[in-house]
């Protein structure tokens, strides 16, 4: 409507203004006829190109003598009133095209304007196609204008947000936040002054009915062909079963941890058990005092294999929070090498230590990082003993593009399997005789407590090498004492 009043306008304007402004409504978009006297007085180019005509073919001719140039039949083509009758099929290069004319009758002359319903009906069909297409897709589209308010949503998002397309639409983002409750700040701001989100985001909801449904949502902006930001697209995946069956999935993971933890903490009390009874049993029947002081010894030994037990246990268990300060783990390395490099002198095994010179202080627990550095250091050396030459190399490391401080325990064991190297960690897990299978398992979390990682890097008979990261900057800059020269 809005164009057919602009070609009246303008047909008004140009006529009026003379022959030589009539060339401005070769601009518009739509077809046009202007009669005078009952013949075609002017064509612009985009009616010749609807008809197939050169204007110079048309001009002069009236509605029937257009007909017979056109190959239409007369009366179905020209009314009685001597113009184009309001739909005709064109016959064009072999094809045909459906033709819409609306007649108005101006001051001047009568103007009949073109609209080509074959390219009308195309974009109908396309625009069809394009929502058949969004409803199939089963993540939630959401579309906003530049407003920040909806403006179209598949029926993946209607499902997803419990409400209609029209209910929806003109909706602000703010009002949505607020009625759903999202648990996440809106990125659309953003978005919309031309920020790009890359990453997904999870959120929670709550639906109109007290649902909690769970979500990824992935945000970009919407750029015309001028690469002009114009809305934002917002795809929702819904992951609430995907949420309830991890959730299903962590709670058997935790029984099958504790079931575990308990065997394993009844296997290793257990034998110590059943070796203070055996050799309680023993003292009773016999009265060789160095027998009795053997035996004695043995029931002390392993009443203190239980002790071990139960401590690491309640380590394990009931750790204690890490207090946290900047400290030097070249300087912690440093007053721990003479106790370990006594360690490796009793079992015959060399030790070589190197620091970073470029070092950065990190925040951590001083005790639990000796702790976890002597079990890792005690593990190293149970994995070479009755070799010879064994070689434990200790060494740190600032990497400058990650900016973090790497602690590396080297040795040149009998290397870790495969099948066991996606164990370790795991509580009670161990392949030593006499092992517990809880220093590991503490080192784990000691290492996760600091914000840092670990990886274990091992072949078999080629040793291991376990590479500790701990990150360096939490946010802030360093002050001059917290460099290390």
């Amino acid at each position: 409507m809005e164009d057919t009043n602009l070609a009246i306008g303008a047909c008004m304007d140009a006529l009026a203004l003379g022959k030589w402004k009539i060339e401005v409504l070769d601009h518009i978009p739509l077809g046009l006829i202007i009669y005078k006297g009952g013949k075609v007085y002017y064509i612009n180019g985009k009616g010749s190109e609807i008809l197939g005509l050169p204007s110079t073919e048309i001009l002069g001719l009236d509605a029937k003598e257009l007909c017979r140039v056109l190959s239409i039949d007369e009366d179905k083509g020209a009314s009685s009133d001597g113009l184009l009758r309001g739909a005709l099929v064109i016959p064009h290069q072999g094809e045909k095209s459906l033709v819409s004319i609306k007649t108005h009758h101006l001051d001047c002359g009568v103007l009949q304007i073109l609209y080509e319903l074959d390219r009308e009906i195309n974009l109908e069909n396309l625009k069809l196609k394009a929502e058949g297409i969004l409803n199939s897709i089963p993540s939630g589209i959401i579309i906003f204008d530049m407003e920040g308010r909806i403006v179209q949503c598949n029926r993946a998002a209607e499902v997803f947000m419990e409400a209609k397309e029209e209910d929806l639409i003109g909706m602000a983002v703010e009002e949505v936040n607020s009625l759903y409750q999202f648990s996440e700040k809106t990125r659309l701001p953003t978005v919309l002054g031309g920020g790009q989100t890359s990453e997904p985001v999870e959120a929670s909801m709550i639906t109109p009915s007290g649902k909690k449904k769970y979500m990824l949502t992935h945000m970009r902006s919407i750029r015309n062909i001028y690469d002009e930001i114009v809305g934002a697209s917002s795809i929702v995946t819904d992951i609430t079963e995907l949420k309830k069956q991890q959730e299903v999935m962590l709670k058997q993971d935790q029984l099958a941890a504790v079931g575990q933890m308990a065997a394993g903490i009844v296997h290793e009390i257990r034998n110590p058990l059943t070796s203070i009874k055996g050799f309680s049993q023993l003292l009773l029947k016999v009265e060789d005092r160095e027998a009795i002081r053997k035996y004695s010894k043995i029931i002390n030994e392993e009443v203190d294999q239980a002790n071990k037990v139960i401590t690491e246990f309640l380590n394990f268990a009931k750790p204690k929070p890490p207090t946290m300060k900047w400290l030097s783990l070249n300087y912690l390395l440093d007053s721990m090498q003479l106790l370990l490099e006594s360690q490796a002198f009793i079992m015959n095994i060399k030790t070589q230590f190197s620091y970073a010179v470029d070092e950065r202080k990190i925040l951590g627990d001083t005790c639990q990082i000796r702790q976890m550095v002597q079990n890792i250091f005690q593990n190293a050396l149970d994995a070479m003993e009755g070799q010879k030459d064994g070689r434990v190399w200790i060494s740190t490391k600032y990497q400058k593009d990650m900016d973090e401080m790497q602690l590396l325990i080297r040795d040149s064991g009998v290397g870790i399997h495969e099948e066991h190297r996606a164990m370790l960690g795991i509580p009670f897990f161990t392949t030593k005789d006499r092992g517990i299978g809880l220093g590991l398992s503490i080192c784990y979390r000691i290492i996760q407590d600091h914000g840092g990682s670990i990886e274990v890097k091992s072949e078999t008979g080629e040793g291991t090498t376990f590479v500790i990261c701990f990150p360096v900057r939490r946010d802030r800059q360093y002050s001059d004492d917290e460099i290390v020269v």
